[in-house]
C-alpha cells in the first residue's frame, strides 16, 4: 500500500539524499467509519449520479462510471465536529481520473453547494492507494457536518467509454492530533565562500489537526563553523494546523572545507528526527576580467578557470578542487558585467545500485574543450564516472553560444556501458538571483501556471488549495509556452526548451522545475530547470525522483537541452517577446470545415438542437441548469448566417422564427431592452431600442469611484469586500465606451474614459470570473475584454496611449495559449485555459482548455487587428477559433446530437473531455462570422466635424464622408441582406436620398 499525502516531496540541494518527512502523531481517532465489509451492504452509501453497478464485494465497494459527474452520497444525519475532525481517509483504486472531490453539509448549509468540496489527486493505475484528504484546509469545513458526498472522478468521455473502475476499501473521518513534520534543514544559498555569513534555516509544519506547543530544536555545529546568531537550543513557536515555522541560525566560515551540521528536534518527550547537513564552503570567486568582448570567445585568463562570453552573456565556468562548478552567470551591464545566477552543482542523477541501493551524485566535470567558428563558439565540459557496479558512465555538457545572441544553447548528455535503472538526469538548473538580487523579483513567469510579481511566491495556495497548489514540477502539458523566466534589477533571465525534444530514444517530453523563489530547496534565489525522467510516465508530480525508473541500456544517451536566456527587461513580459522573437507563432491547425460550412453547423446547432419552439428561445448548454434563453445576440447570429444557406425555405423559415422572437423581446419588460444593438441593427425597431440602451449602458457607471474604477461589493469568499481587479473594471468600462461609440454620448464617453486610466495600474489580468475563481487567480477573459475596452477607447478618441495599454493586454493573454502540441495532442495548440487557479480553490485548471475564454480573447484580437498589426494578431484570433471548431461535435465524434456543440472543458492530460458539458456555439459563431467579414457588431464611423463629432453606425460595412454639408454613406459590396442605419449628433438633415431618390423622412 502506497499513502499520498498532500505535501511536496521535498530535494535538498546540499544533501546527497531524498529528505523523506518525519511525523510524530497523537493516536489517531476515527470518528466515523465505513469498511464495507459486509457483502451486499453499501453502509448507508448510494450512488446518486452515473455510477453502476454499485456493490460490496469481498470487503470493497465497487462502481463503474457510467456518464459525466459521477458522485455516491453517504448517510445522513451525521455529527462531525468539524473542528475535531481535520482529515478523510480513503483507501481506494481507480483506473482513469486523476481527481476525486469530497463534497459536505453542515447545519447551516443542508445543500450540497459549491465552495463546500476539495479536491485531491488520484493515481489511476488500477492499484489501491490510501489518500489523506486534508479537509480542515477548507474554510466552510465548519460547524457540525451533517453528509458527504464523494466525487471519485470527473466522468469524462473517454473514462465513460472504457468504463472506468471504482473500487473502495474504506472510507474514515479521522482526528489525527498535532502532527509535525520536517520540511527543510538547508542553508539559504547554495555556494558558501570563506568569509560569508549565511543562514541556516529548519522548517517545520503540522499537517496534523491540534496545535504542536513547546517543540525543541537543538542545533549542533562542526567547531570549525561559528555560531554569530541564535541559540543552539531553541523552542519551537507554537505551530497551528496547515502552517509552518522557520527557525534561523547565522552562522560563520572562516575556512575552506566540508563542515557537517545537524538539528534534533524533540516533541512531547520524544525525538521527532535528526537531520544532517554537509557544508560546503570554498574559496571565493576569482576576480575576473571586466571587459565585454564585441564576439564570442571561449578563453581562460588565469588557472583552470573558463570563460565564455560575447557582449551579452557570460559564462565563468570556475575550476574546484574536485572539478568544475558553480558556473557562474553574468549580464553585460554598462562597460562591466554584473552577476545574475549560477548553475551549481553543474549537474546531477540518481539510479539503483544492483544491490536496489538508491545512489545520488553531483556532476562536476574535469576536463573541458573548445571549437570554435566565425560565427558561434562552443565550450564542453565532460566527466566519466564509474559507478558501484563498475558502470562506466560519461557526461557531457556542451554551451554554445553565438556573436550576437542573448542566449546561450544548453546540450546535457549521459552515456552507459551497461544497463542501469535511472530515477533522475537533471538538465541545466538554474539558480537566478544567486549571487546577486538573491530571493527579489519584479515578476517571474511559468506560463499555463504561474504569473507572479513583486513578493508573491510560486505554489501558494492564494488561488488553489493543496495538495494542486504544488506546481514545482508540473505535468509538461499543463506549460503553454515552454519557457520560465525571472524579472529583477532591470533584467531577465529565463530557460526554454523543445518539448517535443526526444531525450532518451523517443521518449519526448522533459519535465520542467520552477520555484520563484526557491522553496523547492529553501534557499534565497530562483530555480528554473529540466530534469528527466518525465511525468507522468515515470515520475509523479512534485517528486525529486522517479516512482519508476527507466532502464538506460548501453551507448544510449539521455540528452537534455535548452536555452539560457538574458535580456535587459523593457517592461511587464519581456520574457514572453523575446520568446516569441526567437520562437514566433506556430502555424494554425488545419480547419476541420471551411468557415462558411462552420457558420451552417453552428446556425443548424442553434435552430436544431438547442432551439425551444415553444419558451421561444435557447438552451445555452447541454444538460441546462438555467433553461432556455431569448438571446440577441444569438437571434443575430442566426440572423446573419441565414444569409450562407442556399435553401430558401430554411432562411425564410429562420428569419421568420427570429422575427417572432424579436416581437417577443420588444414587449418583455427588460432592463436593458432584450433586443439589444446587434440584433436591431439588423432587424429594425432602432427607435424603441436607441433611449433604452443608453440609459442603459450609463448604469454601469454606479458606484464608480472618483478614481474611475469600482469595488467588488460582496463576499463570496473567492474576494472580499473592497476588493478590485483588471477584470471587475474593464466589462463596465467596455459596455460604457461601446455606447460611446455607437452613440457619442458624452456621459458615456466620460466614465468609459476614467475606466481605461483606473485599468491602467493593472500588471497581471486577474478576476473576471470571481462567480467561481479566486479574484486573485489571473485571467484570459480579463485580458480580453482589456482589450475591447481599450480598443473602443482608440476607435473614439485616436489617443495612442490607448492602442498601447490594448496591445499590452493582448500580449496579456498569451501566456494561457499554447503554442505548441505535443505529437499526441492533435487538439492543443491555440487551446486556451482559462485561469491559472481553481475553481472554489479545489478544481484547478492547469492543462484543461476552456475555449470559449480563448474564442472570447480571439474576439478581442480581431477587433485589435482592424486598428494594429504590431503582432499577428489575427493570426492568433483564426488559430483560437479553429481550435474550438475542432472541438464542437459533428456524427463522427462523441455525442453526435449535440451537433455544433463544444465540451466545456477539454483535458490536455486525458487527450479527451474533462467531463462532459456542452456549450452553444456563441463565441465560434461571433469569430467565423467576423472572419467571413459578418461582424456581429455595429460598425462605427466617426466623423469630425467643428461643432463635434457626428457617429455613423450601421449594421452593415460601410463607408462615410463628408462633402460640404452633405453626408455620404456608401455601402461596401460584403455580404449582407439588410441593415439600418443610426446617425447620431447631426442636425436634423433637410433632404434625404438613397440612390438619386429622395426618400421620406
Amino acid at each position: 500500500m502506497k499513502r499520498i499525502i498532500a505535501l511536496e516531496t521535498i530535494f535538498t540541494a546540499c544533501l546527497v539524499t531524498l529528505v523523506f518527512f518525519n511525523v510524530l502523531s497523537a493516536q489517531q481517532e476515527n470518528l466515523y467509519s465505513w469498511d464495507f465489509n459486509t457483502p451486499g451492504n453499501t453502509e448507508g452509501w448510494k450512488p446518486t449520479h452515473s455510477l453502476s453497478p454499485f456493490t460490496v464485494n469481498n470487503g470493497t465497494l465497487e462502481a463503474t462510471i457510467i456518464g459525466s459527474d459521477p458522485y455516491m452520497i453517504g448517510p445522513g444525519n451525521l455529527q462531525i465536529d468539524a473542528s475535531w475532525c481535520g482529515y478523510i481517509l480513503i483507501r481506494m483504486r481507480n483506473t482513469h481520473d486523476a481527481h476525486a472531490e469530497f463534497f459536505w453539509t453542515t447545519r447551516t448549509q443542508p445543500d450540497f453547494v459549491a465552495g463546500y468540496e476539495l479536491s485531491f489527486t488520484l493515481i489511476p493505475d488500477g492499484e489501491f492507494h490510501e489518500y489523506e484528504v486534508p479537509i480542515r484546509t477548507s474554510d466552510k469545513w465548519k460547524g457540525t457536518v451533517t453528509r458527504l458526498r464523494l466525487d471519485p472522478g470527473e466522468g469524462s468521455s473517454r473514462a465513460v467509454a472504457e468504463h472506468a473502475e471504482i473500487e473502495i476499501d474504506y472510507i474514515r473521518a479521522v482526528h489525527l492530533g498535532p502532527r509535525l513534520e520536517f520540511s527543510f534543514f538547508t542553508l539559504d544559498r547554495e555556494v558558501t565562500t570563506v568569509g560569508d555569513t549565511a543562514a541556516l534555516s529548519l522548517i517545520v509544519k503540522n499537517t496534523g489537526d491540534e496545535t504542536v506547543h513547546n517543540a525543541l530544536a537543538s542545533l549542533q555545529l562542526d567547531p570549525a563553523l561559528l555560531l554569530v546568531h541564535g541559540t543552539p537550543e531553541a523552542v519551537i513557536p507554537d505551530v497551528a494546523p496547515n502552517t509552518s515555522v522557520r527557525l534561523e541560525w547565522k552562522i560563520f566560515a572562516p575556512d575552506t572545507g566540508s563542515f557537517n551540521a545537524a538539528v534534533t528536534v524533540q516533541f512531547d518527550g520524544h525525538e521527532l528526527f535528526k537531520k544532517e547537513n554537509i557544508i560546503h564552503v570554498t574559496s571565493p570567486l576569482p576576480i575576473l576580467p571586466a571587459d565585454v568582448p564585441a564576439n564570442a570567445q571561449a578563453w581562460s585568463p588565469f588557472g583552470d578557470h573558463w570563460l565564455l562570453e560575447n557582449g551579452n552573456i557570460r559564462l565563468a565556468f570556475i575550476k574546484k578542487e574536485k572539478g568544475y562548478g558553480p558556473i557562474v552567470i553574468y549580464s553585460a551591464f554598462g562597460d562591466g558585467w554584473e552577476q545574475i545566477g549560477l548553475i551549481q552543482p553543474p549537474g546531477s542523477f540518481a539510479f539503483i545500485a544492483n544491490d536496489d541501493q538508491l545512489i545520488e551524485q553531483e556532476i562536476l566535470p574535469q576536463a573541458v574543450t573548445v571549437d570554435s567558428s566565425a560565427d558561434s563558439v562552443r565550450l564542453v565540459l565532460t566527466r566519466n564516472f564509474t559507478d558501484i557496479d563498475g558502470i562506466l558512465w560519461q557526461f557531457q555538457f556542451a554551451f554554445t553560444l553565438d556573436n550576437t545572441s542573448k542566449n546561450v544553447a544548453i546540450c546535457y548528455q549521459a552515456v552507459v556501458n551497461g544497463s542501469r535503472k535511472l530515477l533522475n538526469f537533471s538538465g541545466p538548473i538554474i539558480r537566478a538571483g544567486e549571487g546577486s538580487f538573491a530571493a527579489k523579483k519584479e515578476e517571474a513567469l511559468f506560463p499555463g501556471l504561474e504569473w507572479l510579481i513583486d513578493d508573491e511566491k510560486s505554489s501558494s495556495d492564494l488561488d488553489v488549495h493543496p495538495p494542486d497548489n504544488a506546481r514545482y514540477l508540473p505535468h509538461p502539458y499543463k506549460v503553454t509556452i515552454p519557457f520560465m523566466s525571472v524579472t529583477s534589477s532591470n533584467r531577465v533571465i529565463g530557460l526554454s526548451w523543445n518539448p517535443s525534444q526526444r531525450w532518451y530514444k523517443n521518449y519526448e517530453t522533459p519535465s520542467p522545475l520552477f520555484a520563484s523563489p526557491n522553496t523547492w530547496e529553501g534557499q534565497d534565489n530562483h530555480l528554473l530547470g529540466l530534469v528527466v525522467p518525465s511525468v507522468p510516465q515515470w515520475r509523479e508530480e512534485n517528486a525529486a525522483l522517479a516512482t519508476t525508473p527507466i532502464l538506460l541500456q548501453a551507448d544510449t544517451p539521455v540528452k537534455l537541452s535548452a536555452q539560457l536566456f538574458i535580456q535587459e527587461s523593457d517592461g511587464q513580459l519581456s520574457a514572453l517577446k523575446y520568446w516569441l522573437d526567437e520562437n514566433g507563432f506556430p502555424p494554425v491547425p488545419e480547419k476541420p470545415r471551411s468557415y462558411v460550412d462552420d457558420i451552417r453547423l453552428n446556425c443548424e446547432s442553434f435552430m436544431d438542437v438547442l432551439w425551444d419552439g415553444t419558451k421561444k428561445g435557447w438552451h445555452m448548454a447541454l444538460p441546462d441548469p438555467w433553461g432556455p434563453q431569448s438571446s440577441h445576440s444569438v437571434a443575430n447570429q442566426v440572423w446573419l448566417g441565414a444569409q450562407f444557406f442556399h435553401d430558401p425555405v430554411k432562411t425564410n423559415q429562420w428569419r421568420a422564427q427570429m422575427k417572432a422572437l424579436a416581437n417577443k423581446l420588444l414587449t418583455t419588460d427588460h432592463n436593458p431592452p432584450a433586443l439589444g444593438w446587434d440584433f436591431a441593427f439588423r432587424y429594425g425597431e432602432l427607435d424603441q431600442v436607441w433611449g433604452h440602451l443608453k440609459t442603459w449602458a450609463q448604469g454601469h457607471s454606479a458606484n464608480q469611484m472618483d478614481d474611475g474604477g469600482w469595488l467588488y461589493s460582496g463576499d463570496s469568499g473567492l474576494k472580499n469586500k473592497g476588493e478590485t481587479s483588471l477584470g471587475t473594471a474593464a466589462s463596465k468600462t467596455f459596455v460604457l465606451l461601446q455606447a460611446a461609440r455607437i452613440t457619442g454620448d458624452p456621459y458615456c464617453l466620460q466614465h468609459g474614459l476614467a475606466g481605461l486610466q483606473f485599468m491602467k495600474q493593472f500588471r497581471v489580468p486577474r478576476g473576471a470570473q470571481v462567480w467561481e475563481v479566486p479574484l486573485h487567480a489571473p485571467d484570459i477573459l480579463a485580458a480580453a475584454r482589456a482589450v475591447l475596452a481599450y480598443t473602443e477607447g482608440y476607435k473614439i478618441t485616436g489617443d495612442s496611449q490607448y492602442l498601447d495599454e490594448a496591445v499590452r493586454l493582448a500580449y496579456a493573454g498569451l501566456p494561457f495559449v499554447y503554442l505548441w502540441h505535443a505529437q499526441d495532442r492533435p487538439i492543443m495548440a491555440y487551446g486556451s485555459i482559462p485561469v491559472f487557479g481553481a475553481t472554489w480553490y479545489t478544481s484547478p485548471w492547469f492543462g484543461k482548455l476552456v475555449q470559449w475564454n480563448g474564442l472570447d480573447y480571439a474576439y478581442a484580437l480581431l477587433k485589435l487587428w482592424e486598428v494594429d498589426q504590431s503582432e499577428p494578431w489575427k493570426q492568433i484570433a483564426e488559430g483560437l477559433t479553429i481550435c474550438g471548431m475542432q472541438l464542437q461535435r459533428t456524427p463522427d465524434t462523441a455525442y453526435p446530437q449535440n451537433k455544433g456543440m463544444y465540451p466545456d472543458a477539454y483535458s490536455e492530460m486525458l487527450g479527451d473531455e474533462a467531463y462532459y458539458w456542452d456549450l452553444a456555439p456563441t463565441q465560434i459563431m461571433q469569430n467565423v462570422l467576423l472572419l467571413e467579414h459578418q461582424d456581429p457588431d455595429v460598425q462605427t464611423i466617426i466623423l469630425s466635424t467643428p461643432s463635434g463629432n457626428i457617429h455613423v453606425n450601421s449594421g452593415m460595412n460601410f463607408s462615410a464622408e463628408l462633402n460640404g454639408n452633405r453626408l455620404v454613406i456608401r455601402p461596401l459590396p460584403v455580404f449582407a441582406d439588410s441593415a439600418f442605419f443610426l446617425i447620431a449628433n447631426i442636425i436634423k438633415p433637410t433632404s434625404i436620398s438613397f440612390a438619386g431618390q429622395l426618400c421620406l423622412r
